[in-house]
Formats: structure tokens, sequence, C-alpha cells
């Protein structure tokens, strides 16, 4: 299957108030690996399970995730502009690894407000969830003097020059690119993978600029506008409540509060410009939001932003690439509990079980963490049908099968097929 973003996406995403502009060209490389030819991202399981966002909406006993971001950061030749390498309170690497710590609240990314809309929300409820269990970890920062990059508004040119400065850096996080091309920011790419780049500087107050940054990064996990803008945006989705990605937690349905009777869904917007809609302002207080600074993100949010960390195949790209190595959690593992053919990329962070009398199908490639396990109970069943197991780290193995009844052995409890292998298993 064929990456989406194969060689351009072309965001054209405007905030009427200017505070999270989009709009910018987002270039990919074409070096994304191919699928193995069996990954059809259609069997059953797929469509009614593990492609939904609300799958992945964190429970108590999940796994935090940690996800890794690089900053790199241009200046002139001289090296003046927004940001310098120096030990300055105000402009400095001490401001900005303040600003970076302010992500994350806490140990993993937490959202300390709830949902408060300025419009009437009658009956309509969400559930509050503080935690998605994912947090962030600055790698490094790192300062290029050059006056071109400085001001250019070609990103693709931007991150050669940083692939010819040193290639690996671009893998080593998540990149956040800071210029003065223009501003403020933007959702970005290179090399198959999502990248932000922004003109933030000093100039930013500082709860906005925190803000601005989480909003960034959390288009790089897929999600997009709550509210409408001329290219559409997240109304993609918001506006069409039979998608399968609308946020029925954030867009209330059949509120005669709103006007939006042009649309397919009588839906409550968020609304940034007060000729649209209703003459007035609408909105609520999400990250993903057009105001000043919203800690609010709901848990479909929460689902969409953990679904691309186990998922190939999602859209702007590859995020997995980003995740810290970590060992599996062996908490509230994943439950197999009917037949499922899993003919989709998934990488997971806890130990599968397969229960008595259900059988798991590997068409694709499943990489676990390290120490993972899949245990099998009797009766229970693995097939790897030209698909792989393998562990998703960079350093390290998963611990392989565990059959609960050491009588069976492996025999008619594993079976490979159609060229289907393990790798990287310490057993």
């Amino acid at each position: 299957m064929k990456h989406p973003f194969k060689i351009f996406f072309l965001l054209s995403l405007f905030f009427a108030d200017k505070l999270f502009p989009q709009g910018i060209p987002v270039f990919f490389n074409d070096s994304t690996p191919l699928q193995h030819q069996s990954c059809a991202y259609t069997s059953e399981a797929y469509k009614t399970k593990y492609s939904l966002q609300s799958f992945y909406v964190p429970a108590k006993k999940d796994p935090v995730l940690t996800v890794k971001l690089t900053l790199h950061i241009f200046t002139k030749n001289d090296g003046s502009g927004h940001w310098q390498n120096s030990d300055d309170s105000a402009k400095g690497v001490p401001f900005l690894k303040t600003v970076f710590k302010a992500i994350t609240n806490g140990n993993t990314e937490r959202f300390s407000k709830k949902r408060k809309a300025d419009y009437p929300t009658p009956g309509f409820k969400v559930d509050y969830i503080k935690d998605s269990k994912i947090q962030y970890e600055l790698t490094n920062i790192y300062f290029y003097a050059d006056s071109n990059m400085y001001y250019s508004a070609n990103d693709f040119e931007v991150f050669n020059y940083i692939s010819k400065v040193d290639k690996k850096r671009l893998d080593e996080g998540m990149p956040i690119v800071i210029n003065a091309s223009r501003g403020p920011g933007h959702l970005s790419g290179f090399n198959g993978s999502p990248a932000v780049v922004t003109t933030a500087g000093p100039g930013f107050l500082f709860p906005f600029l925190s803000s601005h940054l989480r909003h960034e990064i959390s288009h790089c996990f897929g999600l997009m506008h709550t509210y409408r803008d001329n290219a559409g945006g997240e109304h993609d989705r918001g506006i069409n409540c039979k998608h399968p990605d609308f946020l029925w937690d954030i867009f209330q349905v059949d509120n005669l509060n709103c006007d939006t009777a042009l649309w397919p869904c009588n839906i409550c917007e968020e609304n940034t410009d007060p000729s649209k809609i209703t003459g007035k302002k609408m909105y609520s207080n999400n990250v993903m939001g057009g105001t000043e600074p919203n800690l609010w993100i709901s848990p479909l949010q929460m689902g969409r932003k953990r679904r691309i960390l186990h998922l190939a195949n999602q859209s702007p790209g590859d995020m997995r690439r980003f995740v810290k190595d970590m060992k599996s959690s062996h908490k509230k593992p994943l439950e197999i509990i009917l037949n499922e053919i899993w003919d989709f990329d998934m990488q997971m962070y806890k130990d599968i079980v397969i229960k008595s009398g259900s059988t798991l199908t590997i068409k694709c490639k499943l990489a676990m963490a390290i120490d993972g396990k899949i245990k099998i109970e009797q009766g229970g069943k693995l097939i790897i049908d030209g698909g792989e197991i393998t562990c998703w780290c960079k350093i390290g193995v998963w611990e392989g099968i565990e059959i609960k009844n050491e009588k069976l052995k492996m025999k008619n409890t594993v079976e490979l097929l159609n060229g289907g292998r393990i790798k990287r298993s310490k057993t």
C-alpha cells in the first residue's frame, strides 16, 4: 500500500486571527519503505476495531509512550535572530528548555482544563480525561548559522540542509524547526515523517508560545483545527458526522443554538469569524482551537494521537519512528477473544494474550516492545501467514511466545505459513 503522502501534501489552513495559520506546502521524500503485499488494511478486525480512534482512548493502566522531539534553530550568519545559542534568559537556550518543559505538565502530557464552550450546549456531556499517557523528551537543540536558511520559505530546502549537516539528526526526534520564513507555524515533513516549522520567537508571550508548539505538534499526530476555515481542516471530518473519525465529543450534533443548515449535519462547530454561522465567535478551549492558550483535549483526540503511534499508514506520516525505546508493559495486555486477522502494520507497547478458542493471524507486520510477550492460552492459536513478528525498538529484542500449557509445546499452537517469520526474539 502506497503512503498517502508520497511526495507532496498540501495543507491550506488559515486562522482568521493569524495566530495559528497554516497554508504551507508539505514535502515528503519518497523513501517510505514499501509494505508487504498482504498489508491490505481491509480485515474485519481492522475496520471494526483497530482503525477506530475510540479504540485507543487511554485507560488508567495503559503504558506511557515517550515521543522524542529535536529542536533545530536557524540564525543569521552572525548568530543573531529570533533565538541565540547563549545563556540569555530571554532568548537563549535556558528559556527554550523552559518552554519545552511547559509542553508536558508533569511527567506526561496532561490537560488541566475541562471543555468550556462559550455557546449553549444543552445535554452535551464529554468524559474528562486528564492524562493522554504521552510524554515528550527533548533530545537536543541544534543551531545553524545560515542567513539563507534563516529566511527560507522552502521547507524541503531547509530539511535538506539539516540532512547534509548530519542526516541522523532528522531521525533523532520529531523535528521542530524555527527560522524567520513566515509565521508563526505549520505542519511540515521530511522523509515520510511529519515535522513542525515555525517562526515563533521570544516576542511570543510564554503561555502562548508553549500553547502554539503544543498545537503544532498535535498536527503531527493527525489532529486538525476544531474551527472552520476556508480549506475545511478538521471539518473535512467534523462537518460529516458519518465519518469514522468524527469527533462527536467536540462537535455537538442537532444543537438548535447553532445555525449550520448549509452543511450535512447540524453541528456546533468552532468559529473564529463572527460573520459566519451565528454572527458571533464560538469556541471551546480546545488545544486545536485558534484562541489563546488552551489546555483541553477530548478523549477521541487522545485516541487519535495514540493511534498514529500504533498503526502504520496514518496521516500525516510516520510518527512511530520517534517513540523512545521501551520495555513492554505487562499490565493490561491486549486480549484476543475472537478470531482476528491482522492485515495491518501494528506497533505494540504491551503484551498480547490469545484466549482459549481464539486464533490471531498475522498477515502483515507486528512489532513488539522490548521484553514483550505473546501468551497463548490452551486452545488458542497464532498463525503467521506471510507476515512477521519482530521488535520495533532500535536496541533490544522481544521476549517471544509463551504457551500456557507446556505439554502443547508449539505443535498446532503456532503455525508459520507462506514465508511467515519471527525475528529478534529471545525464544
